[in-house]
């Protein structure tokens, strides 16, 4: 269903609207318990991917509610979407030219041999990543509008997500909700934006820190991956060499070997026909967040290293997906929403701060290669460069998102797993911290990969269940649970 709201609440002079697309997903039982908003991350994810997660966290709080997803300003069906291009064909046309804007970089994982050259080729990455990025942002100027300097967590969250929860629920009724990864930036800003008495039960899973990147390695992850493919052997197809550390060595190779030596293979359909290392460290970090998928993610990796890199790069490369023709009559996939929220949400420059210079960004980038995690120390580095992005924002908020005692009824669950490696467990530590034992509890599970969604527990879902249910949250400060279905068996 579309629901219409003002484009910015603050000035009623501005008669522009947004239409905001909601999906519900009904519950089963004959008295609903209330509504559940759900944010299921991105930023820019579409809030249908409620038809994914929905079933789940339905089975998880006894089908007993109604859980309501909807997709924030700039993305998908809501309008004004993001649109940056004309049409399909000049969005895969960018894309080809540019270079992913989300995805790794083309760097190696040994960096101690040739440094200066590789910092070199970094810096001469990152610039270009920069002027892609302005150029972006032009064109979803010119294609969008201004309209595109009201996206941001704070409409989503004090403007968009109140309108919703009025209208939905009724006037004054609390609200409740439940995001999982940059859905809990939304969660942290709901609990400060919104006044306490149109606060409900709050759910954040696989937390974001807010005002600070919380660095724990990601290569533990990997590293994780690498220790479960050899105790899940029969289930794992790159056990055959034996060891962890030898499956690691073999996969450090391979994005150095592409580096050093890009592969050709015309029959892809790739910027120049090449196969290189950016490829390979996109798909490793992109498959170490989903641990049900790593006998998968074994098999795609072990044809890579039998020279077939067709599953690899298939979601990593830009890919037209149909003729030019059609191309041409279809509009773009809104590929960049995640971009202009991010750059909505960061801080703005002025006349007393300075942007941070490309050398600058290099050196965080080759400091986090070295000292945090060797795969995937570049993630997210585009969001350094919002200065160049040529949209000011309307949305933004720059904190505190503290809380005094007692503001909650209910203390919100912050969920983590022990390693994530997207959100580390830092984040949720720090959520935490910031409102308090009175306000909240830390549930642990001693999972892998991103969000507790992902590997479930059935310790999480019970405290799950009685929070919702029974409006109930663990008396300890930080509980600890265990999941039951490790990556690569059978069951």
């Amino acid at each position: 269903m579309d629901t219409l709201a003002p484009l910015d609440y603050s000035n009623s002079s501005d008669t522009r609207n947004v239409t905001l697309s909601v999906i519900r997903l009904r519950a089963n039982s004959t008295s609903s318990l209330g509504t559940i908003f759900f944010n299921p991350g991105g930023p820019g994810i579409s809030g249908y991917d409620l038809t994914i997660y929905g079933p789940v966290m339905s089975t998880i709080i006894n089908n007993s509610y109604d859980i309501v997803s909807w997709d924030p300003r700039g993305v998908n069906l809501t309008t004004p979407a993001a649109h940056c291009f004309a049409n399909a064909l000049e969005e895969y046309i960018f894309a080809v030219g540019a270079g992913s804007l989300d995805q790794s970089l083309d760097l190696p994982v040994t960096l101690d041999t040739n440094a200066n050259q590789i910092k070199g080729d970094l810096i001469g990455q990152l610039r270009r990543k920069k002027a892609s990025l302005n150029a972006l942002g032009q064109k979803c100027l010119d294609e969008t509008g201004d309209e595109l300097a009201y996206v941001g967590t704070l409409n989503a969250v004090r403007e968009d997500m109140n309108f919703l929860s009025e209208a939905i629920t009724g006037p004054g009724t609390p609200l409740n909700y439940w995001g999982v990864s940059y859905g809990t930036v939304i969660g942290q800003y709901l609990a400060v934006a919104l006044p306490p008495e149109r606060l409900g039960r709050i759910v954040i899973d696989g937390v974001v820190n807010v005002t600070a990147w919380a660095g724990y390695s990601k290569d533990r992850v990997i590293s994780a991956f690498a220790d479960f493919c050899i105790e899940g052997a029969s289930n794992c197809a790159l056990s055959y060499l034996n060891t962890s550390a030898n499956i690691l060595s073999t996969l450090h190779d391979l994005v150095d070997s592409l580096y050093l030596s890009p592969v050709a293979d015309p029959s892809l359909d790739l910027p120049g026909g090449l196969v290189t290392a950016e490829y390979a460290r996109s798909y490793i970090r992109e498959a170490s967040y989903q641990p049900p998928i790593w006998s998968q993610a074994a098999e795609v990796l072990a044809l890579a290293l039998r020279g077939n890199f067709s599953a690899m790069v298939t979601g990593t490369a830009p890919q037209l997906g149909t003729t030019v023709a059609q191309a041409i009559n279809s509009s773009d996939s809104v590929p960049y929403a995640n971009i202009a929220i991010a750059c909505a949400d960061a801080k703005p420059y002025d006349d007393t701060t300075s942007p941070e210079s490309v050398e600058a960004t290099s050196d965080r980038i080759w400091s986090a290669l070295l000292n945090q995690t060797s795969m995937a120390g570049d993630v997210f580095y585009a969001l350094a460069f919002c200065d160049a992005w040529p949209i000011p924002t309307k949305s933004y908020y720059g904190g505190p998102f503290t809380l005094q005692n007692n503001t909650l009824d209910t203390p919100m669950l912050i969920l983590t797993n022990s390693l994530d490696p997207v959100t580390p467990i830092g984040g949720a530590i720090a959520a935490f911290e910031h409102v308090g034992f009175s306000n909240a509890r830390l549930v642990e599970q001693n999972g892998t990969g991103h969000t507790t969604l992902l590997q479930p527990s059935s310790c999480t879902n019970q405290i799950l269940a009685a929070y919702f249910l029974n409006h109930t949250a663990p008396e300890e400060a930080h509980s600890h649970c265990v999941v039951e279905t490790l990556p690569f068996s059978s069951s």
